[in-house]
């Protein structure tokens, strides 16, 4: 279907280009759009950063994982590196190497700290760059809560109309988040018993296994909520639990995560937990605490964070959503999980366990079904669980990176799995608490599945964490 959307000519201009963001995810992504043959030959990649370091472009084919690809110069070839670009000064030069729009489409992406965003959008519109069709898209998270974040859209919202602003999650463009959409609204089998009257709770769980080192001085100012809660989490949140929409048009999907945010129940002191990983062990190897990985001896950023969420809206009434994100975890993995209800008789002693659909977005993005069966033999019946499990990834090779297909769609103009004003204002609102509480984080050992506060959070009402391995 996203194939019939033709990519027009394009002007994509990468500011920050000789940054992480850009070297590891944006440069690779663009590559294999061009491998797959994505982009038009007449699409141009402007590389914009104040400064270069020497053998860049070097480092940079090796980024893409093209070292001995013969087709890497046509990529390289539609590359302009525009050195000296200050993104929040004078774009005057970058306008020169643009030239007139015509009727190509241009797309700047900031790779840049969201402190930059309304200087970068003042320096677009002043340099003459900012007319339809011209696109922004902006990194997350936006600001550091609601106030800052209002303060931020406002300033980009002078420059730019709202329909020219791409704020991206990389998570929705996950193949496993979309299949979300084609899993519910695609399988009649699924949508009937989509409600607190099958389902018994949910668990989001993004749990990481590598630390904050190297990263310390954005995961300072940032802490687990910020980075993860308020937008993967509660983006995963909206799409499991949105009402069908009257179509995928953009707005049509968006509408019904919007509702979502707004059916939230207030966080509450007691609906949720912080942590932060001291020293332990991850896959037999030892780890330093977050403390020493980041060179800060006192401080009180979260690495971890769990929160139950009630949705109080008709379909989920009294069903509640677990959610949990953290640092140093056990192992690296991304699930949803559905815990559906008990049968109302039971026939098998209570051995029938509850039937679980879980998601996997990350690593084995897939889906697996528990389901219970009898175990072979003469001797009665004797239950055991059986898993139906589908590789997403079975039989088509390597599944292209989100930033492949958020990419497209910023070039095409679609902006379904981009995220709008009125949404991310929802979703900053609805944490604050969470953020203003000043609480001090529960320590956890690292390669845990956390503090143990986080388990109490479900064992108080008899559940507990589904922990992937």
């Amino acid at each position: 279907m996203s194939r019939a959307i033709a990519v027009p000519d394009f002007d994509l201009v990468v500011l920050g280009a000789s940054g992480d963001l850009a070297r590891r995810k944006i440069f690779p992504a663009l590559w294999d759009l061009h491998q797959d043959g994505w982009l038009p030959a007449s699409g141009r990649i402007i590389a914009a950063a104040r400064q270069f370091p020497p053998e860049f472009q070097t480092q940079l084919r090796r980024d893409c994982a093209a070292d001995s690809n013969s087709n890497w110069s046509q990529f390289a070839d539609n590359i302009v590196f525009a050195e000296n670009v200050n993104a929040a000064a004078d774009l005057a030069p970058l306008a020169k190497i643009l030239g007139p729009a015509g009727n190509r489409v241009r797309v700047f992406y900031a790779a840049l700290p969201p402190s930059l965003y309304a200087p970068l959008a003042d320096s677009i519109a002043t340099a003459g760059l900012s007319e339809h069709p011209a696109r922004l898209v902006l990194e997350k998270p936006i600001g550091r809560d609601l106030e800052s974040y209002r303060a931020i859209n406002a300033a980009v919202a002078r420059r730019f109309a709202e329909d020219q602003i791409f704020r991206i999650d990389h998570y929705l463009g996950k193949e496993t988040v979309q299949n979300l959409l084609v899993t519910r609204f695609a399988n009649m089998a699924w949508e009937p018993l989509w409600s607190r009257d099958h389902i018994d709770h949910v668990q989001i769980s993004a749990a990481e296994s590598a630390g904050a080192e190297g990263r310390g001085g954005y995961y300072e100012s940032s802490g687990a909520l910020r980075d993860m809660a308020q937008n993967h989490l509660l983006q995963l949140l909206c799409l499991t639990a949105m009402e069908p929409p009257r179509s995928l048009d953009p707005d049509a999907v968006r509408d019904e995560k919007v509702k979502v945010l707004h059916s939230l129940r207030p966080l509450a002191a007691e609906d949720f937990v912080v942590g932060q990983y001291g020293a332990g062990a991850v896959a037999g190897k030892p780890a330093a605490g977050y403390r020493e990985d980041v060179g800060v001896a006192e401080s009180r950023t979260e690495t971890y964070a769990a929160l139950r969420v009630c949705i109080d809206n008709w379909r989920w009434a009294g069903v509640p959503f677990y959610l949990r994100t953290g640092k140093r975890m056990a192992s690296r993995a991304t699930v949803a999980l559905i815990q559906f209800r008990r049968p109302p008789a039971d026939y098998f002693g209570g051995s029938a366990r509850p039937n679980r659909m879980v998601i996997r977005l990350q690593p084995n993005e897939g889906l697996e079904l528990q389901t219970m069966s009898k175990r072979p033999g003469p001797g009665g019946i004797s239950l055991r669980e059986t898993v139906l499990n589908l590789n997403y990834g079975e039989g088509v090779g390597k599944l292209p990176d989100a930033y492949e297909r958020l990419l497209l769609d910023a070039l095409r103009g679609i902006r379904t799995l981009y995220m709008r004003d009125d949404e991310i204002e929802a979703a900053w609102k609805w944490l604050a608490p969470a953020l203003d509480s000043g609480r001090e984080p529960e320590m956890y050992p690292a390669g845990s599945w956390g503090p143990d506060a986080a388990q109490i959070l479900l064992a108080k009402e008899g559940r507990q964490w589904h922990n992937p391995m």
